[in-house]
This record gives C-alpha cells, sequence and structure tokens, in this order.
C-alpha cells in the first residue's frame, strides 16, 4: 500500500526529531550506550578547577571532571566521569594538581596497587587536603629566625680574641703530645718487627690447629651415621690428640712472645717515651680546662644559667683509616655546654698532621638531632649529629666554601668508651671510603 505524501512528510519530521534530540544528547555528553561511570570527590579546596579539567592516573588520562559544584558543608564537589575500561583500585587518593609551574589544572590519582577491587559507578570518596602558601609562610619566618639567631652567635664566637689564643695554645700542646706519641709508636713498630719471626710462627700454629679442630668436627659427624662406632671414636681420639699437640705448641710461642714484650716494658728508652707522653698529655688536659674556665668566664662568669659550672660534653677520638691513601686520620673533640642547650665544639681535625681547627657552635634540631655551624678543618662550614637508636648515630659535615666537601659517618656503640665507625670522605666527590673507631671519655 502507497503512503500519503502526508503521511511521508510525518515520518519524515519524526526522524529529524529524533535525530536532533540524539545530537542534542550526545553533545551534552550522555550516551545511549554508556562506556563510563563517576566518582564523587569532595575537597576542603577545589583550587579553582574547572569543569572539563582531565582526570590523570600515573599520568595516563582516564576521565575529566564532568561538574563542579558545593556540598551541603561547602566543601567543593567534584563529579568525575572515568572511561570504564580503567579500574580506580578502592583506597586510591584524589589530588589536584596545580601551582605556578602548572599550566593546566587536573586531578591526579595515586592509585592503591595492594588492592585489586574497583571503585564503584557512584562512589564517594574523600580528596587530599592541598597545599596552601599561605602555611608554609609561619615555618619560614621561624627559620629566618633560627638563622639569625646562628649568625650573631657565630660572629661573637669568631671574634673573642681571649678564646682564639686559648684554641691556639691547646693546638700547641696537642701537636707536642702527638710527636711524642709518634716516637713511642715508632719504637713499639720496631720492636714488633724484630719478633715478626716469632708472630709468623703463631699464625701458623694457629693455622694448623684449626685445621686440626675441623678434622675432628667431620669425624663428630661421621660418628652418628656410621656403623662403626669404635672405629670412629678411636680415630676421633688421635685427631684430639693431635689438636692438643699443636695447641701445646701455639701456648710454648705465645710465652715466648710475652716474653718478648716483657723485655719491651722493660726497655729505658721506652719508658721515658712513655712518661713523657704522659706528662704532655696532662699539660693538654691542663690547657683544655684552663680553657674551659675562660669560656666559663665568657659565657656568664664562670657559672651557667643556673649558678652551676659548665662541664664539658666529653672528649672523643675519632681514629679513621683511609684505604685510598694508606693512612690514619685522627679527630680530637669535646663539646662545652651553653645556655638554652646549645653547646659550643672544640677540636682538631687530622690531629698529627695538619692539625686544623675545630670551632662550632650547636644546638639541638629536635629530640635526637643537633645543628653545628662554624669552622670545621678550619674552613666554614655545617655540621648535622643523629641518634638512630641507643647504638647507631650518624654524622654529617659540609665545608670549604671554595672547593665544597661532605663527609658522612655512621658509627656503631660497642660500649660506652668505644664504636665502631664507618663512612665516606668528600662524597660525590673523591668518594674516600673510612672505616675505624671512637674513643671516647
Amino acid at each position: 500500500m502507497a503512503l500519503s505524501p502526508a503521511v511521508r512528510v510525518g515520518i519524515l519530521v519524526f526522524l529529524f526529531f529524533v535525530a536532533l534530540i540524539s545530537v542534542y544528547f550526545f553533545l551534552k555528553g550522555y550516551a545511549f550506550f554508556s562506556n563510563r561511570y563517576n566518582v564523587i570527590v569532595t575537597f576542603d579546596n577545589a583550587l579553582g578547577i574547572m569543569q572539563g579539567a582531565e582526570v590523570r592516573m600515573a599520568g595516563v588520562p582516564i576521565g575529566q571532571v564532568a561538574s563542579v559544584s558545593l556540598d551541603s558543608h561547602q566543601r567543593a564537589r567534584l563529579l568525575l566521569d572515568i572511561n570504564s575500561k580503567y579500574c580506580i583500585p578502592v583506597g586510591s587518593q584524589f589530588a589536584i594538581q596545580s601551582g605556578v609551574l602548572i599550566t593546566q589544572q587536573s586531578i591526579e590519582v595515586i592509585p592503591n596497587r595492594r588492592e585489586r577491587q574497583c571503585l564503584p559507578s557512584g562512589a564517594h570518596v574523600i580528596g587530599q587536603k592541598p597545599v596552601l602558601i599561605e602555611d608554609l609562610f609561619p615555618r619560614a619566618e621561624v627559620i629566618l629566625d633560627n638563622l639569625a639567631a646562628i649568625s650573631k652567635d657565630l660572629r661573637g664566637l669568631i671574634g673573642n680574641q681571649e678564646l682564639q689564643k686559648s684554641i691556639v695554645q691547646s693546638a700547641k700542646n696537642v701537636q707536642e703530645a702527638t710527636e711524642k706519641l709518634n716516637r713511642t709508636l715508632a719504637l713499639v713498630q720496631g720492636t714488633v718487627l724484630r719478633s715478626q719471626d716469632r708472630v709468623d710462627a703463631i699464625v701458623s700454629n694457629l693455622k694448623a690447629a684449626s685445621l686440626n679442630v675441623r678434622s675432628m668436627t667431620a669425624d663428630l659427624e661421621s660418628l652418628v651415621s656410621e656403623p662403626r662406632l669404635h672405629e670412629d671414636i678411636r680415630e676421633t681420639v688421635a685427631s684430639a690428640r693431635r689438636s692438643a699437640e699443636t695447641l701445646e705448641q701455639t701456648i710454648a710461642s705465645i710465652d715466648r712472645s710475652a716474653a718478648s714484650v716483657e723485655k719491651l716494658v722493660t726497655n729505658p728508652e721506652f719508658q721515658e717515651n712513655i712518661r713523657a707522653t704522659v706528662a704532655d698529655a696532662r699539660a693538654a688536659a691542663q690547657e683544655a680546662k684552663e680553657a674551659v674556665g675562660r669560656v666559663n668566664r665568657i659565657f656568664g662568669g664562670g657559672e651557667g644559667r643556673h649558678g652551676v659550672a659548665l662541664p664539658t660534653r666529653g672528649l672523643s677520638m675519632d681514629l679513621l683509616y683511609v684505604p685510598s691513601d694508606d693512612r690514619i686520620r685522627a679527630e680530637l673533640t669535646t663539646a662545652i655546654p651553653l645556655p638554652d642547650d646549645r653547646f659550643l665544639t672544640l677540636g682538631l681535625f687530622d690531629v698529627g698532621v695538619s692539625n686544623k681547627v675545630i670551632l662550632q657552635a650547636g644546638q639541638p634540631f629536635g629530640s635526637r638531632t643537633d645543628f653545628r655551624y662554624g669552622l670545621y678543618a678550619s674552613r666554614l662550614g655545617v655540621g648535622l649529629d643523629h641518634g638512630f637508636s641507643s647504638k647507631m648515630f650518624g654524622r654529617l659535615d659540609l665545608y670549604d666554601t671554595e672547593n665544597l666537601k661532605l663527609n658522612m659517618r655512621a658509627g656503631y656503640r660497642v660500649n660506652k668508651d668505644s664504636s665502631v665507625l664507618l663512612g665516606v670522605d668528600d662524597l660525590f666527590g673523591d668518594n674516600k671510603a673510612t672505616v675505624g673507631v671512637q674513643l671516647a671519655k
């Protein structure tokens, strides 16, 4: 049956309106067969993000912001339109990417890669609180105040003539004591070299004893599984007898070495060097005591804030072996407490060789960290000391403004008087590894 012209015109008009409505919904972002889902994110501050901004996960665009509005608590409510082929794991974080160097604002999704379950359509999550530049102003003011106080203290310490004279005199005494100690060590080294044959014999005997003990251990292991029990016992007894004979030889060698050491101790030259070294050490200690007295007088007439004399924090000597230079570097330091929990570090860098000055003011920077500034190895520098635990501690020293160097050191406290050290000198430069010990008093 043929359609009349009026019917045909009506069908065309109907199809035109259907197409027009379809185009309208398409332009609005709707689809009859949707391949997207929505996630609602609430932020305390949207930072001016607009509708149409991209949503990224791991830097890959996965959707866009469909709408921006306020909820009933005056917080920013963002409706995110996400492509359904991308799964946002439950527990993921949502953050607004905005700043001076960011030309296009976006929503960054930090995925929770330990979760496999995806957020369902219509899920409601709380976004991360954005960092505002206004929040950083109070911290910057505190840092500037600390730097001003540090600069004032440093100028006062460097300009004190009496303190400088005390440090120079103490350095001279330490140098003289070091020279005496070097002569004594040379005498000891010569004695050890003359006894090298006995030492080699002891080492040889210990190696033989070790081999026999290993043999005896193997015999004991085979004893458990071998049916011939009596035969194994006889072999084990024979091995034990050989080990005993070797140990007797070792003891005899140790006795001979002890006799050599006894001769060294009774040597008049050795005793004279020991007495001279002890006398120099006493003189250095007296000079250090007088220097501490002068510092007490400078900072409050010889008394602290509460009317008591300022004690030192202790004396420590770091002995570091530098394999790349095949030498031992010594560092001697002591710390003097000052008012308001501050302190003054005095010492010598590379004792007995270059004898460079260490003079740094310090203050606590938290419960486990001390910050130091001043002269390190006779160069301007700063330092940081941190205690990781009751046994582990670390130290950083950045110095020499002309040729910047960074020394890093970590230590493990064996007991209250000694620690084992491991570190690197001139990190990111020559990278010289160091290993040594710390002796504290």
